[in-house]
């Protein structure tokens, strides 16, 4: 007789117990990490970032023409 196979609700039920300590664990670590960060003066005052809007340009047009003549050319022509 072989072993019965586990349903999805068995294994979730035996990763539960594991599961529920790991987070707490983290939880309580970036919580720690957060205010030591804070007491050493890193706060979040300053706007920076480096987000750049990209605009669509005829560059962009000819270069997407090109893949889809080449992908074409590939796929269809012996």
């Amino acid at each position: 007789m072989g072993k019965r196979k586990m349903t999805l609700v068995k294994r979730v039920r035996q990763v539960i117990p594991l599961l529920i300590p790991l987070f707490n664990s983290s939880l309580r670590q970036a919580e720690t990490l957060a205010e030591a960060m804070l007491a050493r003066g890193f706060e979040n005052t300053s706007s920076r970032s480096g987000l750049r809007e990209y605009t669509f340009t005829w560059l962009d047009t000819a270069f997407l023409a090109g893949c889809g003549i080449c992908a074409y050319l590939m796929l269809f022509v012996k």
